[in-house]
């Protein structure tokens, strides 16, 4: 027990010291890339009501290992310090372990978050253990699971019977030697089982996480596709955060505050962190994926020329004064959630003001 408080706390500690010396670099302009959102495959085996990917994606243009090594060499990406990987499914990738142990030798610093539908029981099980077994070093924070509710519910959202039984068989197979998580996505019929799932992982030994972007297409979202605002919401949310230790809940409530509120918040992508796509184009952040955002293609250039691509000033501009955001403002929480991990100081004023107001966090 005091191991793991330990744990704990060092890496509360390490996770501010990283948002406060990333939130000065931003205001002496002087950003260095932190984190690399990657989905290596639009490929997926579920049918979910939440993203049509699976309806676009064949999986033959996909970056090769080599590709995605050249990539990660790059000097510009020494200081990376978070990897998320997803899809699509990663686990559809047959080279999924060699994929990871190439960015884990040239991203020696970061550490890595992979995201599963759990369809792959037996599959997944292996490549993970061969992951761990050719990366003894390697640290991986999070490995989520997909779970939406109930079996009935559940099956629903992913489109494929048996989806429910798969992921559980999943987890089973993982839990004793991955850091296993659920991922639950709140849709327009599931939000009284957010509960539910926090209910069921602590069950099963694990934890849940809230996913907050839903009904999603990636390439057109518009404002009927999001659930941030529905009735409930809040107080399931309320009753999420009692539970999570500091740094979360205040990252998840100033989120969801500024929400409701529709208030503009600082993003850094393009700066920050960006997102890598199967085939390649490299995007500001993982969402609205339309041509007209494509900084440049991993496969046609250094990565030192996509990076300095002068296209790249005015969305940057575009960024800044939040003309790229979805309608009501939340466009994707993990991204938006990444700035405010390192816009320390608003965070830390938001919270103050709230405080002397003697207001809820969450309002």
């Amino acid at each position: 027990m005091k191991k793991k408080l330990m744990s704990r706390v060092s890496n509360n500690l390490s996770e501010m010291a990283s948002g406060i010396a990333n939130s000065c670099r931003r205001i002496v302009n002087r950003d260095r890339i932190g984190c690399i959102r990657y989905s290596v495959t639009w490929r997926c085996n579920s049918r979910c009501e939440s993203c049509d990917i699976w309806k676009k994606a064949t999986g033959e243009k996909d970056l090769a290992v080599e590709e995605v090594e050249k990539l990660c060499k790059s000097p510009l990406l020494k200081h990376v310090e978070r990897v998320v990987l997803s899809g699509g499914e990663p686990t559809l990738r047959n080279d999924f372990p060699e994929l990871v142990t190439v960015m884990h030798r040239n991203l020696p610093k970061a550490k890595f978050s992979v995201t599963l539908n759990g369809l792959l029981p037996e599959k997944t099980a292996q490549m993970i253990k061969k992951i761990l077994k050719d990366n003894p070093n390697i640290i991986i924070e999070n490995i989520g699971i997909s779970l939406n509710g109930p079996k009935e519910i559940h099956d629903r959202s992913r489109g494929i019977p048996g989806s429910f039984d798969r992921a559980i068989e999943t987890c089973y197979l993982l839990k004793d030697f991955a850091p296993i998580k659920f991922s639950f996505t709140f849709l327009p019929y599931n939000t009284e089982y957010f509960g539910w799932t926090q209910k069921y992982a602590k069950k099963l030994g694990i934890g849940a996480y809230l996913c907050w972007t839903v009904m999603n297409d990636r390439f057109d979202t518009q404002n009927k596709d999001l659930n941030f605002f529905k009735e409930g919401i809040k107080e399931h949310l309320e009753e999420y955060l009692k539970n999570q230790r500091f740094p979360t809940r205040l990252l998840i409530s100033y989120l969801y505050d500024n929400f409701t509120h529709e208030k503009f918040m600082q993003c850094y992508a393009a700066r920050q962190f960006f997102h890598l796509d199967p085939e390649g184009d490299i995007y500001p952040c993982n969402f609205k994926l339309s041509k007209d955002r494509i900084i440049g293609n991993a496969r046609k250039q250094s990565f030192e020329e996509i990076w300095n691509n002068p296209s790249k000033k005015r969305m940057l501009e575009e960024i800044d004064c939040g003309e790229c955001i979805y309608p009501n403002g939340p466009c994707g929480d993990s991204d938006l959630n990444y700035s405010n991990r390192n816009n320390v100081f608003t965070l830390l004023k938001w919270y103050v003001n709230k405080k002397i107001r003697l207001k809820k966090l969450i309002e």
